[in-house]
């Protein structure tokens, strides 16, 4: 079993050459590159009984070397993902690839209570295939410090339709969480990144869903400042990762369908956020980055709000928006935002 830790981000532009170009030589670490070239097929039932155990099955290859792998339930804040994960090689120099995966594999003590082995072994199929080409950086900074830094690029493939792969995913393999966040930050600051709330499992099961399946995106409850003053730590940081992910989701939203509406929404939601952070920020555990990053978002956000307040053009301001929440200074905060609710711990 490993245990894995990693930040997913997208990006719109080919970014081995950027890193290559911008981070390699500047940082202090040591590098190991290499090329691959992935297929990954994954497996469900017609009831979908992973998808609603929160657990993703697949077979992945690579040079006609194959491996099965289950990642389980685990934890997930904003972009930010905790899980177990089994892995199970199934042979080298493999002409063919294997049909299905034997669930009799992994571990016993991993199926949830009740889980009715046999009879889901008997239900999987396909239901939807990756393919794209990894770049992997091996960053080794020192004995107890190691990142793996990919690129992939390349689609998701499900029910006649494809949706692009353009990601950069970085993998704790050694060290603090909060080494994960130092580096984003270094991408940050060259290439346009947007937090990856979907994996790429997720986005298989998306492709599958017709029209009559869309789900409609409905902004949180709002809270009080009285409650937001009120909130003790835990509470406190509960409420910022709920309002954190509301707001990553309405500026996907907005981005893809920028109207009246949705921008109503995102104004409404960054007051509510924009109370959390104030408060966050008065706390022991706020760091610099939090409150500067902060402070520089909600700083250009509410200039932009004030250049429009007499409504002179919908358009060129939903625009605006939109660079302003796609740019530098809202991944940053993002990223701030996450490091902060982020757990300390070591790998």
């Amino acid at each position: 079993m490993e245990y894995e830790i990693e930040l997913k981000l997208s990006t719109t532009v080919q970014a081995g050459e950027l890193i290559e170009t911008h981070l390699l030589s500047k940082i202090a670490a040591s590098v190991k590159q290499r090329e691959l070239e992935l297929s990954n097929s994954y497996f469900d039932t017609t009831q979908r009984d992973f998808r609603k155990n929160g657990m993703g099955l697949r077979i992945r290859g690579c040079q006609h070397e194959y491996e099965q792998t289950i990642k389980t339930a685990g934890k997930s804040v904003a972009g930010l993902a905790q899980r177990p994960e089994y892995n199970v090689a199934l042979g080298k120099n493999v002409l063919s690839p294997p049909t299905l995966p034997d669930l009799s594999l992994f571990p016993a003590e991993i199926w949830p209570a009740n889980f009715d082995l046999s009879g889901v072994q008997a239900q999987l199929h396909c239901l939807f295939e990756t393919h794209f080409k990894r770049t992997v950086y091996l960053l080794t900074y020192n004995q107890h410090s190691q990142i793996e830094l990919v690129w992939d690029r390349g689609s998701v493939r499900a029910n006649n339709k494809q949706d692009e792969i353009n990601e950069v995913e970085l993998e704790l393999k050694q060290g603090k969480v909060n080494e994960l966040f130092v580096l984003a930050r270094q991408l940050a600051m060259f290439m346009p990144l947007k937090v990856g709330l979907l994996s790429k499992a997720a986005r298989g099961y998306r492709l599958l869903k017709t029209k009559a399946d869309k789900v409609v995106f409905a902004p949180m409850t709002s809270l009080s400042k009285s409650t937001i003053e009120a909130a003790q730590p835990p509470a406190l940081r509960e409420h910022l990762t709920k309002h954190l992910e509301c707001w990553q989701q309405l500026i996907n939203q907005f981005e893809a369908e920028p109207n009246g509406q949705h921008f109503s929404e995102l104004k409404i939601h960054w007051q509510q956020l924009s109370l959390l952070l104030d408060r966050c920020c008065k706390t022991q555990q706020a760091t610099v980055e939090l409150k500067s990053d902060f402070e520089n978002f909600n700083n250009a956000w509410q200039t932009l709000i004030l250049r429009y307040q007499h409504g002179t053009s919908a358009e060129q301001e939903y625009l605006d928006v939109v660079a302003l929440l796609t740019g530098k200074t809202a991944i940053l905060l993002q990223l701030t935002i996450m490091q902060y609710l982020a757990p300390k711990k070591n790998t």
